[in-house]
């Protein structure tokens, strides 16, 4: 695995405020897809949270959502300690003009304590464990 997958990237569990939050800029160059997982947690009293994928010819720009990487909403009611999934190849981001792509989370009308992961799948060289965030502490391979 860790020839194919690298921990990008990602936004910590906490108690997440109404106000987006983003991922760091993710080469898409460098991987043939990426994976974002999306942990709901306990949403607030009335609260949803939403989730897509925004994209940049440059790694410093203006981010613009990127169509059908929208979850749909995870709502109070029914998906508090749900999981939901996006991915996103790098062909479709090519093709969009896009070479960097953010993940952004915003939960609505209440904090959320929420998380969310980007992994890389495909390295376009090398092992994927070389493109590991700095953050990562440890990986063990058994």
């Amino acid at each position: 695995m860790n020839n194919q997958i690298a921990v990008l990237d990602g936004i910590h569990s906490a108690s997440q405020t109404t106000t987006e939050k983003l991922t760091a800029a993710i080469d898409m160059s460098k991987f043939v897809k990426v994976w974002f997982l999306i942990d709901s947690g306990t949403l607030g009293a009335s609260g949803n949270l939403n989730f897509q994928v925004k994209g940049c010819a440059t790694s410093g720009g203006t981010y613009t959502a990127i169509p059908a990487t929208a979850i749909t909403a995870l709502v109070k009611a029914t998906d508090d300690n749900k999981y939901a999934g996006v991915e996103i190849k790098a062909v479709t981001a090519a093709g969009l003009g896009y070479r960097y792509i953010k993940g952004s989370l915003l939960p609505g009308t209440a904090a959320a304590n929420s998380a969310v992961l980007a992994l890389g799948f495909g390295p376009a060289y090398g092992p994927a464990a070389g493109y590991n965030a700095t953050n990562v502490a440890q990986m063990v391979y058994a």
